[in-house]
């Protein structure tokens, strides 16, 4: 998973440098779920399904929004 979110990164970079922002974007995305999928199964020694990963990415986010980092 690891190799598949490094090229994910590459095109994003690759993309950006050429103006294409979407696709930029899109493949950025592409490799922080990847690499967060790799280090859940890295931790927890299963593959996690993305359901799974948004809610808890969710419920992040709403940690950060409700607790102030300087707190």
């Amino acid at each position: 998973m690891w190799r598949r979110a490094r090229r994910f990164l590459t095109r994003a970079e690759r993309d950006l440098l050429d103006g294409d922002y979407d696709g930029a974007s899109f493949n950025a995305e592409q490799a922080v779920q990847l690499g967060v999928k790799a280090t859940i199964y890295r931790i927890f020694g299963l593959s996690p399904l993305m359901r799974w990963v948004r809610i808890v990415w969710g419920l992040s986010g709403l940690w950060c929004i409700y607790k102030p980092l300087d707190a």
